[in-house]
């Protein structure tokens, strides 16, 4: 995998939807990453996953009957909270939890090195996993107003359809990272 391409939605429902499609078009979960505040994991969304029920009880619930759990719900299970300067406690999985060293006991405490690593708040650790830092500010400020991050990591011939499904999903800003 070469090349990361990241998304920010303005609200869950869009994120949730463009990760399904994701998943649809052939990317694996392992590939997808989400950043979220903390407080959004309660919101309800409505579509063929939760159909309007409350997505950390609807996650739970599926992981202990075995459905199948889609988009930011089955991203979400076993993710702790890391506590970021400037913006509070945030969700944070997938392959960008474990570039950051946010993997096991580290999920849910920011500690030695994961501290420096978000010492410069989400910029910072965006930075350092290539994204210009005027657009790592667009997406700080998108997590902090209550947005959704999405990242996945692709080789280079399907960087354009992961960014097209991040555009026709509604992502507000699209950064490609070579």
């Amino acid at each position: 995998m070469a090349d990361r391409v990241f998304g920010l939605f303005s609200d869950r429902a869009a994120a949730d939807s463009a990760i399904n499609d994701l998943y649809d078009a052939g990317f694996k979960k392992e590939d997808v990453s989400v950043v979220m505040r903390e407080d959004m994991k309660e919101t309800r969304v409505t579509g063929d996953n939760q159909t309007g029920s409350n997505v950390a009880s609807g996650a739970a619930s599926g992981a202990t009957t075995g459905a199948v759990i889609g988009g930011i719900a089955g991203l979400l299970i076993g993710i702790g909270a890391v506590t970021i300067p400037g913006i509070g406690a945030l969700l944070i999985g997938g392959p960008i939890a474990a570039a950051l060293g946010l993997t096991g006991a580290a999920a849910t405490t920011a500690t030695g090195a994961i501290t420096g690593a978000l010492a410069g708040g989400l910029v910072g650790a965006l930075v350092g996993l290539g994204v210009p830092e005027e657009e790592a500010r667009v997406y700080e400020a998108g997590v902090k107003e209550g947005g959704v991050m999405i990242s996945v990591n692709t080789d280079t011939a399907s960087r354009d359809n992961a960014r097209r499904i991040m555009e026709d999903n509604g992502a507000k800003q699209v950064t490609v990272v070579s």
